[in-house]
């Protein structure tokens, strides 16, 4: 298992033979399946800067090695088919909708699958019985490229405890009201395990996490 938080996610570069070819600068992800569909790879020199918008698909066989992404061939970067993304649009997204037809890019009435995961931070999380907290990130699983788990903080100050919530437990997520609903009750996300950093995430602290929201006390 390899986590990452999106915010350091956004720190990561791209290389091949040791040669940087960008650097990650957002995150698009569906929120239907919790899986990141879209990296947005900002690539800059002396001269000039670009945007690319390449699948996670051909990102899958790549190493690891001290924060960094590296490719295999700078062909392998080629055959991904990235979408320029002018550096002036301040909504890059809507460009990305205009020049994709794919299915993940549609929306039914307020609801949206395909999200920026910057606009996702501090959605207030929706309980059955009340809003319990806000997102301030995402945890990331590398290997698969999805999403494994949204951290809650209680308010959006940055002091206060973060908990997790496995996707699953989303029902929706409300573009219009700005809200990620979830079928949990209050306590059971205020009692849920803290986390302390993205490094905390180990075995032992996810069996609890499965076993807190397992538990008949949380349920109706």
């Amino acid at each position: 298992m390899m986590l990452y938080s999106t915010r350091k996610l956004k720190k990561i570069a791209l290389y091949v033979s040791d040669e940087e070819v960008g650097r990650i600068e957002r995150l698009f992800i569906d929120t239907a399946k919790w899986d990141v569909r879209y990296l947005l790879l900002l690539k800059s020199d002396l001269i000039s800067s670009r945007r690319l918008l390449i699948t996670t698909p051909s990102m899958k066989d790549v190493t690891f090695i001290k924060n960094k992404i590296h490719l295999r061939s700078q062909d392998q970067l080629a055959r991904a088919t990235p979408i320029e993304v002018s550096i002036e649009k301040s909504h890059p997204e809507d460009l990305i909708q205009v020049k994709t037809n794919l299915p993940v890019f549609k929306s039914q009435g307020t609801y949206s699958t395909l999200m920026d995961t910057e606009k996702l931070k501090g959605y207030p999380i929706r309980a059955d019985d009340g809003t319990r907290g806000f997102l301030t990130e995402l945890a990331i699983d590398l290997v698969g490229w999805s999403v494994r788990y949204l951290i809650v903080k209680k308010n959006k100050w940055q002091f206060w405890r973060k908990t997790l919530v496995p996707p699953l437990w989303v029902d929706s997520v409300n573009t219009s009201t700005g809200n990620i609903n979830v079928n949990l009750a209050e306590r059971a996300i205020e009692k849920a395990p803290e986390l302390n950093s993205i490094a905390g995430i180990t075995p032992r602290l996810e069996r609890r996490v499965v076993f807190h929201y397992g538990s008949d006390k949380f349920k109706h």
